[in-house]
């Protein structure tokens, strides 16, 4: 079967466009688990012996060493990918892991910045007339502003977006593309960019909007450690990473009547029950109005 591991591995690249970081993590719990069958059969037998018995003795094995919930998950649905793989390829007629259900998993509202962390990010930390600061605001104005994932911000170019119609142009998940409003700071901060971005051009720079220092694109670590150290000197200590603009963009919107069907096209997703979560989180967010400021509420 580690033929038709590399088979699928290669179809994931290739024709589903799947990340690389993703395609290790599938290869690696694979892996793991044609390395249990081995060891309990003396040998990896072909994909039509595979049992559905063996797949959840494998994962009650993992269970019980530690694993939790959500790395089990993560591994049936790699094992299940592969399987369902080889049946669309015609050499299994059914899966062995199709009809195995994973954890149900705890729903974990996310660490995310408050609209008044985000303004003093803004305002205070990244104030200042350096072009470093000018396109470290730039690039935070635009994640919170439209709330687009960090490889999406930094895969801009200059022609990526209309300032005078305020709308930039994203290439999404499996490329898809998609149009996503830009507010008026976002607006007046990629201007500010724009015109001192000259400084970090060179002969790398082409088209790309957000340089680094030695003139390519920007690096996404150095990215992420902008977002990190603006947040966490507006007083973020957790939830400062770039998602969690994200995150407060989506639910900053949701806490002042934005609808749940909009929010979801702005952020690109597929379905409407990853949205969802951000009706929780705003959840939470109106009960903590409410035990603060209604005069007939518990405090706690």
């Amino acid at each position: 079967m580690h033929d038709q591991l590399k088979d699928y591995l290669d179809h994931l690249s290739a024709v589903r466009d799947v990340s690389k970081h993703t395609i290790k993590a599938y290869e690696r719990d694979i892996t793991s688990f044609f390395n249990h069958i081995e060891s309990v059969r003396g040998n990896l037998p072909d994909a039509d012996i595979i049992r559905p018995r063996w797949i959840r003795k494998y994962l009650g094995e993992k269970s019980a060493r530690g694993y939790n919930r959500t790395s089990l998950k993560r591994q049936l649905s790699a094992i299940k990918g592969f399987f369902r793989f080889l049946v669309e390829i015609e050499i299994l007629e059914k899966s062995p892991a199709e009809d195995l259900i994973g954890p149900k998993l705890e729903k974990k509202l996310p660490e995310l910045p408050s609209e008044k962390v985000v303004h003093k990010a803004l305002e205070t930390v990244l104030s200042g007339n350096e072009p470093e600061i000018i396109r470290d605001r730039a690039l935070l104005e635009v994640l919170y502003g439209s709330g687009l994932r960090l490889n999406e911000a930094i895969s801009l170019d200059l022609g990526s977006f209309s300032l005078e119609r305020k709308w930039v142009k994203v290439l999404g998940k499996r490329r898809k593309e998609r149009s996503v409003p830009l507010g008026t700071h976002a607006v007046t901060a990629l201007r500010r960019w724009i015109e001192v971005r000259s400084v970090f051009c060179n002969e790398k720079s082409d088209k790309a909007l957000f340089l680094g220092k030695r003139g390519g694109r920007l690096n996404p670590r150095v990215a992420r450690d902008i977002v990190h150290r603006a947040l966490e000197s507006a007083g973020q200590n957790r939830g400062s990473h770039p998602h969690a603009l994200r995150h407060a963009f989506a639910t900053h919107l949701m806490d002042h009547g934005a609808e749940l069907t909009a929010v979801g096209e702005m952020l690109g997703h597929a379905s409407l029950s990853t949205t969802q979560i951000y009706t929780h989180v705003s959840a939470e967010r109106l009960k903590e109005v409410y035990r603060n400021k209604h005069p007939r509420a518990e405090k706690e």
